[in-house]
């Protein structure tokens, strides 16, 4: 067997292994933060009751900046504790999976907050929107 042949066996083997690692993190403090975060603005914005789209759709962006900024410290502090590196293979493939959707939603969703006259109607089409791109990352 000559040396360029096995080179290439070891590229594949390893990355064949790296895909079969587990991504390790404990997603439970990351999802309970999260979905008692989002319990907490529903309620606020519940009783707030945003009077247009534009308002709501900051609102709920503004949610969502900060529940991803929690979700990372925790994930980076998860990460620290056990010594390991934060954006590991699997990290990224996680992250690289989900962004896609996620920007999509993101972009859909400003252009259908600003692109109305301001009605509470466009705060159905967001909440759709984000819903089905949100399924979509998950996937």
């Amino acid at each position: 067997m000559d040396t360029h042949r096995a080179d290439e066996n070891l590229r594949v083997i390893r990355s064949l292994l790296e895909r079969t690692t587990l991504y390790r993190r404990s997603l439970a403090p990351v999802l309970l933060s999260s979905g008692v975060g989002g319990l907490l603005a529903g309620v606020g914005g519940w009783l707030w009751q945003p009077g247009s789209a534009l308002l709501f759709g900051i609102y709920w962006y503004a949610v969502a900046v900060v529940l991803v900024a929690l979700a990372l410290a925790l994930v980076s502090r998860q990460a620290h504790r056990s010594g390991e590196a934060m954006w590991s293979p699997p990290a990224r493939r996680v992250v690289g999976g989900l962004t896609p959707a996620f920007v999509c939603g993101l972009a859909l969703g400003i252009y259908r907050m600003l692109g109305t006259d301001g009605s509470l109607d466009a705060c159905w089409h967001m909440l759709v929107l984000w819903l089905v791109f949100y399924g979509c990352g998950l996937q």
